[in-house]
């Protein structure tokens, strides 16, 4: 019986692949579709030492019927963001790098390119601890928006908004801690 026991799991095992859920995708991974456009949002870790780069990775993919035009072909119309937001539901603000970097104007040009149906385009994200003042020990949440054209009416920009991943920078402060800080009386000094 035990033998009978053991080969099927055995097969379970072998017939169900790695046991590696990271590598399996699910809807629930990525953000909402809008027009046919989905985008996703990973991180390299989730949990970093302070000033250690925070690598980030954007998935773009259309899973509607029509072509999408993505790349930067005329100024503004493919704008990407990024938002910090710290524990405490603070935006954390940019960097002067940052801002040149994050939030300046998108170098390309050319026709643009198509993402046709089933299509994904990867891109590898900027440094976000260069980018973000995060000095602060704690869990930052963080949140990709991409600005591109309607598949489905191309005189319409639409914003795709990833899922949202939660990294710990440092080390998270006691819960007491975070209990006192959020008190009435240690927020006026009294």
């Amino acid at each position: 019986m035990w033998k009978s026991i053991f080969l099927i799991a055995l097969m379970a095992v072998c017939l169900g692949g790695s046991g590696d859920t990271k590598s399996k995708s699910t809807d629930s991974d990525w953000g909402v579709t809008v027009d046919g456009l989905r985008v996703k949002l990973t991180s390299d870790k989730s949990s970093y030492a302070p000033m250690e780069a925070i690598l980030y990775r954007v998935e773009l993919q259309n899973v509607g019927q029509n072509e999408a035009i993505i790349s930067n072909f005329e100024e503004g119309l493919d704008e990407y963001s990024v938002e910090l937001i710290f524990s405490n539901g603070k935006s954390v603000p940019l960097t002067l790098w940052g801002k040149r970097e994050i939030e300046g104007p998108n170098e390309g040009g050319g026709p643009g390119a198509t993402l046709k149906k089933g299509e994904t385009k990867v891109v590898e994200g900027k440094n976000l601890t260069r980018a973000f003042d995060m000095s602060l020990d704690g869990r930052y949440t963080i949140v990709f928006h991409r600005r591109v054209l309607s598949p489905i009416d191309t005189s319409k920009l639409i914003v795709l908004t990833s899922n949202s991943v939660t990294i710990l920078v440092g080390s998270e402060p006691p819960k007491q801690d975070r209990e006192a800080k959020r008190s009435p009386a240690t927020q006026t000094g009294k």
